[in-house]
């Protein structure tokens, strides 16, 4: 039994990863654990007022959450991705939105949590304040970040991104085998470096690891490329598309090196929008 994590917040973002969710695993036992954290204490989600015609005002009556809890379960309860071998609990818990993930980790055994992104950059999103990214760099559990309106694609080719400072322990390489189909999959290790740097001896032992633990495991060649380029959200961005990836891999020991890399230009020099999901895998 796979236990899954929907964190929700009723927008139409959260409801595509739930939808999402549904048809990663379709043949699979699945808990999916659909919860709104009420970290403000709401009882009521307030509507705003609509202009009908040229000068009538009318307010909308509030929604309590229990009632929106009760529509968004009537709603995916008759959703044709929902396999009967999928389990729904719909709930509400009312705590600090992280302390309320962690609690849940530990309550129900959660093995991925799966969100939705708002923001115009899954990778920026990581470093810029979102939950998602709070999730990612300060929960310990693998998460799976779904960038608005993206549609489900089975994972066909994976750009996987690391500095080559770590050779990665056995969870790392269990928790991506029990997430990709490995009949299909095509795998290119990314290195993203800064022009005229060459990798350390360390860094080239990692690689031949790395990439010995991937290949015996997918029993796939693997593709390896260094991108030499100032800004590692760039590099990603240009060659996942450059391969057609449909999923990005990232390890959470490296958010300290990707993160400073990120901090080093403005959010203008990083808008562009992305429809990859992003594999946060925790080490």
């Amino acid at each position: 039994m796979i236990n899954i994590l929907l964190p929700t917040d009723f927008s139409e973002t959260s409801k595509n990863a739930i939808i999402y969710a549904t048809k990663l695993y379709p043949n699979k036992p699945c808990n999916f654990f659909i919860v709104f954290i009420n970290s403000n204490g709401l009882q009521y989600f307030q509507k705003p007022v609509h202009l009908l015609g040229t000068n009538l005002l009318v307010e909308k009556s509030s929604i309590s959450v229990d009632e929106m809890l009760l529509e968004l379960e009537t709603d995916l309860k008759t959703l044709p991705t929902l396999h009967k071998n999928h389990q729904l609990s719909v709930f509400q818990i009312k705590n600090t939105f992280l302390n309320s993930i962690r609690n849940l980790i530990n309550t129900h055994k959660i093995d991925l949590i799966l969100m939705g992104t708002k923001g115009a950059s899954t990778l920026k999103e990581l470093f810029m304040g979102s939950s998602t990214g709070d999730v990612i760099t300060k929960v310990e559990c693998n998460v799976l970040a779904i960038p608005n309106k993206v549609s489900f694609k089975r994972f066909t080719t994976v750009v996987f991104a690391t500095d080559l400072t770590l050779d990665y322990p056995d969870k790392i390489y269990e928790n991506l085998k029990n997430f990709l189909d490995s009949k299909e999959i095509d795998i290119h290790l990314l290195h993203v470096s800064y022009p005229n740097k060459t990798l350390t001896n360390k860094q080239n032992l990692n690689k031949a690891a790395i990439i010995d633990r991937l290949s015996n495991l997918f029993n796939k060649t693997v593709n390896f490329s260094t991108v030499y380029h100032k800004n590692v959200e760039d590099a990603i961005r240009i060659f996942s598309q450059s391969v057609h990836a449909n999923l990005i891999v990232m390890v959470s020991k490296n958010y300290g090196f990707f993160q400073k890399q990120f901090l080093d230009t403005t959010v203008e020099e990083v808008g562009f929008e992305t429809k990859i999901p992003l594999l946060s895998l925790q080490s």
